[in-house]
């Protein structure tokens, strides 16, 4: 579904990933995880066209999207929730989700699509007429995603899902996204936070320096005794 080869991204010189080459089967779940500033953010805003790559190629579903407008990508069937939710504050929860299906043409999938999310995520559709900067951060972060869903995605990206949470959200939306890929959405989900990382997705990868030091499944990674050091402070 996806392959990622040899990638190289810089900024101003500066290189952030260093020939990160991975790849994943259509409906798998994968996570990226490694601390702030190991490539993670910078390897998908690549995938989806937010920077263009020094180096390297991107196929996703037999086609190369290396360097192509975000906007194409889009329509190629990969969707974004970003870091920081960046929902629009003044403009209501069904506005915003709505938002998420802006190029499309198709009303009726649309609002099929638009019951989905409000099946997924009881609260929006309780809160869908009052802008989405009264909602709390955890609200929020359910709408990002529920945006990003309705793009209709075959593949979806999300970048820090966890961050500035509470537990018991982050077991919540972490439900929502095994039950998205139990329904046959791929996920790669990038986070700083292993230990939901692990438990969430079937497989990953750890980034150092824009370096992929290790890879496996993640009851693997569990089990390292690195990981478990370095990352799960076992």
């Amino acid at each position: 579904m996806l392959a990622v080869k040899d990638l190289y991204v810089e900024y101003s010189g500066i290189r952030a990933v260093n020939g990160v080459t991975f790849s994943m089967d259509e409906g798998q779940f994968i996570t990226l995880i490694g601390a702030n500033g190991a490539g993670k953010s910078s390897i998908v805003k690549a995938i989806t066209g937010l920077v263009k790559p020094k180096q390297g190629e991107i196929i996703f579903n037999d086609t190369n999207i290396e360097g192509r407008d975000s906007s194409v990508i889009i329509r190629q069937g990969i969707s974004y929730c970003p870091e920081g939710r960046r929902i629009f504050a003044t403009m209501t929860v069904e506005e915003n989700l709505k938002i998420g299906a802006y190029l499309r043409k198709d009303k009726k999938k649309i609002n099929d699509d638009l019951d989905k999310v409000y099946h997924y995520f009881p609260i929006l559709k309780e809160k869908r007429n009052l802008p989405g900067g009264s909602l709390s951060g955890g609200q929020q972060q359910m709408l990002a995603v529920g945006r990003s869903l309705m793009s209709d995605p075959k593949l979806l990206l999300i970048d820090e899902l966890t961050l500035g949470l509470a537990p018991i959200i982050i077991q919540d939306l972490a439900k929502i996204l095994i039950e998205l890929n139990q329904n046959g959405l791929a996920i790669i989900l990038i986070e700083q936070n292993a230990n939901v990382a692990l438990k969430t997705a079937n497989y990953g990868y750890v980034l150092e320096t824009g370096n992929i030091i290790l890879e496996d499944d993640t009851t693997e990674l569990t089990d390292n005794d690195f990981i478990q050091k370095a990352y799960l402070g076992i």
